[in-house]
């Protein structure tokens, strides 16, 4: 399982989770945190104690050149202190050192343990932690419990288990949880959560296996009145509007890597949307192509709506019969980002999609299209703004779409349909990029030249065009049936023809005299290699130079 990158990494609340990984017997003010970076690279408790006790030493040396500070109220420390603690923060789950500042002096101690909201202190639970031989050294600060990071499934260790259920029995104090569920953890941790855990703002469980369990209906005792990010990878949790009801502040959604057993009904979505005013960013991920709606669903008319006035980012994967319920049902007025990938099938209607796209900021911004075709990982559209287009102006817009399927036929076939359903977000399109990341022998042949001309019939107001990646052959051909009439139904924009090929195309030589003859030339780039567009070239030149250069 490899869930998006788009998906998690993406808008969530920005603390500091602080590793504290002692094992020293002694005070919390003389404790000796073991830093996040130290357990990352494997590096065993013993070695970094020699470490450590060198770092000590160093910082009891350099305590006379804290001299100067002693005059300092410690109002004026704090100060620093925190401004320290915004520079050392990398990023938003990056743990900051402050162990480096208790252990400079008892003074610096009482500073930075009397102000633990101000600095974020935080307790961090993770691979290698001794959280019950240590936990009630330290104050009472608030515990995160992270055991994987960077969309890297790692999950605890069974030694680490138990050291997970003891940051668990602080339901108090537990802000954090992002957690690589077990199947020898996951009965253990959904038993202690069983009641509400009032701190926590960040959720993150993800089940690597085929099979998960599914979370229970008193899972968090139904309430969740702090949750500002939510997400669920590969596990089940049919409850999850009763839990979404309570969570006000949530600003992050994502169901990943949905099971079949965890289908989720576009009503059920629904309904925990509408108590979501504060969303700004949704993700509905189904692991198979079962995701379809029930029979008959999308001829009846949707009885509730959500209104989502913040929403920014959409991602979704599933069939479009599912995408089509839902955004009926829904508004974001503010929508700039949505990235959709369709399992593969024989027809796509998708009319409520291209309705709720006009009425988001995305279709405001349009200029470039790109289609991209692999044979791996099917084919794609992207829509952007121009290149040129300055990003300060606004929110900047980005809509993909993807097609689960490896022939590419098929592909053009399905984009085909797509394209023509959105048609009217594309009047406002300047540029159309169609390219193939590789071919393997035989896998262009045999497409019906009407299926690239249905692709690119709605590109109505495009100007340029590039064919690039090796499919340029069989975008010639059928441009070579371009003529009389046809000549303004495919590409009537067009001004701009660019091919990636080693010769010029006898295909590409008869759309071009069609064009003449109708009065709308065409000037023709060819050149040996993947191309860039210069606005800055003069187009009449375009004819000599470049055909001189493909025939040199």
């Amino acid at each position: 399982m490899n869930p998006h990158q788009s998906q998690l990494d993406s808008t969530v609340p920005c603390q500091s989770p602080l590793l504290v990984n002692s094992t020293a017997s002694h005070s919390f003010l003389d404790a000796s945190p073991i830093p996040i970076d130290v357990l990352s690279e494997g590096r065993g408790e013993d070695e970094y104690r020699i470490e450590e006790k060198q770092r000590i030493r160093v910082a009891q040396a350099h305590r006379h050149s804290t001299q100067p500070t002693r005059t300092l109220p410690d109002n004026v420390l704090l100060e620093i202190f925190d401004f320290y603690r915004a520079a050392s923060v990398e990023s938003w789950d990056s743990p900051w050192k402050w162990d480096t500042l208790v252990h400079v002096c008892r003074r610096w101690r009482h500073v930075v343990f009397s102000s633990p909201r101000r600095l974020d202190l935080q307790l961090l639970c993770t691979h290698g932690t001794p959280v019950r031989r240590t936990l009630d050294r330290w104050p009472s600060l608030p515990i995160v419990i992270k055991y994987w990071s960077n969309l890297k499934f790692r999950p605890p260790a069974p030694e680490d288990e138990d050291n997970i259920i003891a940051a668990l029995e602080h339901p108090d104090r537990v802000r954090w949880i992002q957690l690589a569920v077990t199947t020898s953890l996951f009965g253990k941790m959904v038993a202690l959560m069983q009641i509400p855990f009032p701190a926590l703002t960040f959720l993150s469980l993800w089940f690597d296996g085929e099979v998960a369990p599914p979370l229970p209906s008193s899972f968090l005792d139904g309430s969740a009145p702090h949750l500002q990010d939510f997400s669920l990878i590969g596990i089940p949790f049919l409850a999850l509007p009763n839990t979404l009801l309570s969570a006000s502040d949530l600003g992050s959604l994502q169901l990943l890597e949905i099971p079949s057993a965890g289908y989720v009904s576009p009503e059920v979505i629904v309904t925990c949307l509408s108590a979501l005013a504060n969303l700004e960013m949704l993700c509905v991920e189904f692991r198979s192509s079962t995701s379809h709606p029930s029979p008959g669903r999308m001829r009846l008319l949707p009885l509730r709506r959500a209104a989502l006035p913040t929403l920014i980012h959409l991602t979704f994967r599933g069939a479009s019969e599912y995408l089509e319920d839902l955004v009926a049902r829904i508004d974001a007025p503010l929508l700039s980002h949505v990235r959709i990938t369709f399992f593969n099938q024989l027809v796509f209607q998708v009319p409520h999609l291209s309705q709720f796209i006009s009425h988001t900021e995305i279709h405001k911004s349009l200029k470039l299209a790109e289609v991209d075709t692999s044979s791996t990982s099917g084919i794609i559209i992207t829509f952007d703004q121009s290149l040129a287009a300055p990003s300060a102006t606004g929110p900047i817009g980005h809509l993909s779409v993807r097609i689960s399927c490896r022939e590419l036929d098929w592909q053009i076939s399905s984009m085909a349909q797509i394209c023509s359903q959105l048609s009217p977000l594309l009047s406002g399109l300047e540029r159309l990029d169609v390219r193939a990341d590789y071919l393997r022998l035989g896998w262009q042949d045999d497409i019906d030249s009407i299926d690239w001309l249905d692709l690119f019939r709605p590109f109505t107001a495009v100007e340029k065009l590039s064919v690039s990646g090796g499919l340029g052959p069989q975008v010639a051909v059928a441009l070579e049936e371009v003529a009389g009439e046809m000549v303004m139904e495919v590409l009537p924009g067009l001004h701009t023809l660019h091919f990636e090929c080693s010769r010029k195309s006898a295909s590409v030589e008869h759309f071009v005299a069609a064009r003449h003859v109708s009065g709308h030339p065409v000037v023709v780039r060819y050149t040996l290699f993947p191309f860039i567009w210069d606005d800055t070239l003069d187009e009449s030149d375009g004819y000599s130079a470049l055909y001189s250069a493909a025939s040199s």
